[in-house]
Order: structure tokens, then C-alpha cells, then sequence
């Protein structure tokens, strides 16, 4: 048996498991409980300060506030899927200098190892 929950706000949970066996005489039960943490994924979503700009202009971009240790990776994609740069600060200027349209892509990740969470926001300017 397999039980999924999604989690709506972070927290301390207790998850609680319960198992029955009964026979029609004798009956065995067992419980067994733990507690989990459960973080927010950080905040990503972004907004330029232009979505358009003349070829060699600057667009600037800026994370949204985040707890202390997020990392960022934000990336420039042109139409064909290939990344122009990436850059890993929180906040970045970047140049196009080819006329188009190009996705600029933010993931940021916070916490260690497996509790680890990410999520990532795209725009198309």
C-alpha cells in the first residue's frame, strides 16, 4: 500500500502508521510514528524591467528574497533550446545582441541533500 499526501504549508508533521493483523481469535496490532519537516520551495518568480529591449541593451533581473544559503542559476536560451549563458548570483545584467526571442530561465534551490528543494520559473522576452 502506498499513501501520497502534498504538503500545502511547512511545517513540523507527525506521520502515523498503523498495522492490524487479525486472525478471527487473536489480533496483533503495531504503530509506529515519525516526524518530518517539510521546507518551502524558494520563491522565483521574477519580473525584468523590460520584456523588450533594442539589440545590446541590458535587461536586469533580480530574485525574489529568500532564506540565507538559496543558490541561483538563472539561464539565456535562444529559440533553438540552446543556452547562451548561465549565471549564479541573485541578481544579474545581461546583453542580447542578436534580434529575437530568448527565455531567461531562474531555478533556485534551497537546503542539503535530499532535503533539498528547487523550482524553476521561465518568461520569454
Amino acid at each position: 500500500m502506498t499513501l501520497t499526501h502534498l504538503f500545502e504549508e511547512e511545517g513540523d508533521y507527525t506521520i502515523t502508521l498503523t498495522a492490524a493483523i487479525s486472525d478471527g481469535v487473536n489480533g496483533c496490532e503495531s504503530t509506529h510514528s515519525v516526524i518530518i519537516d517539510i521546507i518551502s520551495a524558494p520563491d522565483v518568480l521574477f519580473y525584468p524591467e523590460n520584456y523588450f529591449a533594442c539589440a545590446g541593451e541590458e535587461f536586469y533581473f533580480s530574485a525574489p528574497e529568500n532564506p540565507e544559503g538559496t543558490s541561483y542559476v538563472w539561464h539565456v536560451i535562444d529559440t533553438a533550446g540552446v543556452v547562451l549563458d548561465s549565471i549564479t548570483n541573485s541578481e544579474f545584467a545581461y546583453s542580447i545582441y542578436q534580434i529575437g526571442e530568448y527565455t531567461l530561465s531562474l531555478t533556485a534551490s534551497f537546503g542539503e541533500g535530499e532535503n533539498r528543494c528547487s523550482d524553476t520559473y521561465s518568461i520569454m522576452v
